[in-house]
């Protein structure tokens, strides 16, 4: 049987970040390029100031490249205006961190309707979407528990919660293990790709942690000085994404 190449979701082309600190210029990327299929679990390996978490932003259009294309599903990232940005954040990309970043005054499941709300999503709609979603990541019992009620791993899973409230299509997950013991973090990474799996969604992870990615993840890319010097493919994408190719 001949299988189809799968969709590209996000491609890089000599994509170059530098900032100016003090008289010298950092080079946070350097030419990386990069495509992701549609549906990949790509795990972003890389020792601290290898351009991991910078790469993450642009494609998020958190920061502007200095230089080069960031492609998601066709549109150039780096060329929208800041409403456009606005928009591509709200619908298109959900975020994790290894910070989790709720608000201690909400519940898990109100931390969630708040994102919603800022969204423009409100009444019966809201609420559905919050409780569906706390209920996927497994946490239906603890939705009206404080951040400060929850262990550190139930936190992450009410952020991983709350990035997939939008419904994106492009997940960003950036050291999301890194805050959790071995065992929470193998269970959040399990949650992650099963998500994944029943979303189609992709999902980019950036991650110290190579021996857990290697359990979980389609492919991993490795950075160095601002841009990819190898990759390793890991499992079998055929069955979710039909494949993909790194450039």
């Amino acid at each position: 049987m001949v299988r189809e190449m799968p969709s590209i979701a996000i491609e890089l082309q000599d994509v170059r970040r530098t900032y100016r600190v003090g008289n010298a210029d950092v080079h946070a990327l350097h030419g990386a390029e990069l495509q992701v299929a549609s549906g990949e679990f790509l795990a972003i390996v890389g020792v601290s100031g290898s351009g991991k978490s910078t790469l993450l932003h642009v494609i998020g259009g958190l920061d502007s490249p200095s230089a080069g294309r960031v492609l998601v599903r066709g549109d150039d990232v780096a060329s929208m205006s800041a409403q456009q940005k606005t928009e591509y954040r709200r619908t298109m990309v959900g975020f994790v961190f290894q910070s989790f970043f709720l608000l201690p005054h909400l519940t898990a499941e109100e931390n969630l309707q708040l994102a919603l709300t800022m969204q423009g999503i409100y009444g019966l709609e809201r609420s559905k979407r919050a409780r569906n979603s706390i209920e996927r990541v497994g946490l239906a019992h603890r939705a009206r528990h404080k951040p400060s009620q929850l262990s550190g791993g139930e936190q992450q899973r009410v952020a991983v919660a709350r990035a997939i409230v939008n419904r994106p299509r492009i997940l960003l997950a950036d050291e999301p293990t890194g805050n959790l013991d071995q065992a929470t973090a193998h269970e959040l990474m399990t949650l992650l790709r099963d998500i994944s799996n029943d979303a189609e969604m992709t999902v980019l992870v950036v991650t110290h942690d190579e021996a857990l990615v290697r359990q979980f993840c389609d492919r991993l890319v490795r950075m160095r000085d601002g841009k990819f010097v190898e990759q390793q493919l890991l499992h079998d994408v055929w069955h979710r994404a039909g494949g993909a190719n790194n450039g």
